[in-house]
């Protein structure tokens, strides 16, 4: 129980580090890359992620507001690192992403 509750600490922590020292688009790199992560597709040759919750609630998580994550999404898509379809995001350049989550 208590390993549970350390890795649930440490999650926090790296959270709320990120949030104070970290720009949004960083942070939303660091988002996608981890639901890729999550789903699996990390290995195909255009990596993607498919939103399943509301901008709204992951702009809380990012400790940002809708606008802002648009934004966001906007200038990464811009730098051509992503693609937008609806609800799917594609990755065309996996290794800026990466860099940008750092």
């Amino acid at each position: 129980m208590l390993a549970g509750f350390s890795k649930k600490m440490k999650s926090l922590v790296n959270q709320l580090e990120d949030i104070s020292s970290k720009e949004v688009p960083n942070r939303l790199a660091k988002y996608i890359l981890k639901e890729i992560n999550s789903s699996g597709t990390e290995t195909l040759p255009e990596p993607f992620v498919k939103l399943t919750v509301p901008k709204s609630t992951i702009a809380a998580y990012l400790g940002t507001i809708t606008e802002t994550l648009s934004r966001s999404f906007k200038k990464l898509q811009d730098e051509e690192i992503i693609r937008i379809s609806g609800k799917t995001v594609f990755i065309n350049d996996l290794e800026k992403l990466k860099d940008l989550a750092k």
